[in-house]
C-alpha cells in the first residue's frame, strides 16, 4: 500500500529537512528549529523547538558535533542540538543566508550568488566564494563526496565546486540547464546531478570539471517540481 502513514503538527511550515540517525530536523520558517524522533515512522513524535529570529528556510546538521546551522534570512544560526529537548542557540553568524548544507564540520551557505563557508565550531567565515556569471542568487545546492553543486539564476549554470580543502574552495566545472523557477531541487549521487524544476533534468558529473547535461526524460514534458530524492 502507499499513501500517507503519519502526520505531525508543526507551529510553522516545514521550509527544508536534515535527517540524522532517527532525527529530524525542521526549519520552520518564522518558528525556527523543531526536532523530531522518527524512530516509529507511524509515529513522529516532536522533541524540541527553538524560536529564532528572521525565517529558516535552510538547514544542515553535524551529529558528531551536535550542532545544527540554520540559515535564517539575516543570519546563519548554530544551535546545539546534542540535547534534543532543549536545543540552545550558539551565536548567529552575520550573512544573508537562504540556503545552508553541512559537512566534516563546516556549513556552506548560499549567500545570494556567493558561497560562505563557515566553520560550525567557531563561527568563523573561512572563506566567501565569488560565483562569476552569477546575475541573481543560488537557487539550489547539493553535495557528493568533495563536491558541492549549485544552481543560479541568471546563466541558468549548474557549477562543480571542489570543497575537500574547507578554506579554499573552488569552481571546477559548470554547465548550463535552463529552468525557469527560482527554488530547485537537487539531489547528487553516482556521478550524476538531478534537478527538480521545470520538469526533470540530469547531469553527468563523473568528471566534474566538464559536467554534460543530459536531458530530460522523453514523453514527460513541462512539469512542475521543486525537490528530489532518489533511494
Amino acid at each position: 500500500p502507499t499513501g500517507v502513514i503519519a502526520n505531525l503538527n508543526l507551529p510553522g511550515p516545514a521550509n527544508a529537512l536534515a535527517v540524522a540517525g532517527d532525527q529530524i530536523f525542521v526549519a520552520t520558517g518564522f518558528y525556527g528549529l523543531a526536532i523530531i524522533d522518527g524512530a516509529r515512522f507511524d509515529n513522529p513524535i516532536l522533541q524540541g523547538q527553538l524560536d529564532l529570529a528572521g525565517n529558516a528556510t535552510g538547514i544542515g546538521v553535524d551529529p558528531n558535533l551536535g550542532i545544527a546551522a540554520l540559515a535564517t534570512g539575516g543570519g546563519l544560526a548554530l544551535v546545539d542540538v546534542s540535547d534534543p529537548m532543549v536545543p540552545v542557540l550558539l551565536r548567529t553568524v552575520p550573512i544573508n543566508a537562504q540556503r545552508v548544507l553541512v559537512h566534516d564540520g563546516v556549513a556552506y551557505a548560499a549567500v545570494g550568488g556567493d558561497v560562505a563557508v563557515v566553520d560550525l565550531n567557531t563561527g568563523e567565515l573561512l572563506q566567501t566564494l565569488d560565483l562569476p556569471q552569477s546575475y541573481g542568487p543560488i537557487t539550489g545546492m547539493a553535495r557528493d563526496g568533495a563536491l558541492l553543486f549549485t544552481h543560479s539564476e541568471g546563466f541558468d549554470l549548474l557549477r562543480t565546486i571542489d570543497i575537500s580543502v574547507h578554506d579554499d574552495i573552488r569552481v571546477v566545472g559548470e554547465v548550463a540547464v535552463p529552468i525557469a523557477q527560482g527554488d530547485v531541487g537537487l539531489h547528487a549521487g553516482n556521478g550524476l546531478v538531478w534537478l527538480a524544476g521545470s520538469g526533470l533534468n540530469s547531469v553527468d558529473v563523473s568528471d566534474p570539471a566538464h559536467p554534460v547535461r543530459l536531458g530530460q526524460p522523453g514523453g514527460v514534458g513541462f512539469f512542475a517540481a521543486r525537490r528530489i530524492s532518489l533511494n
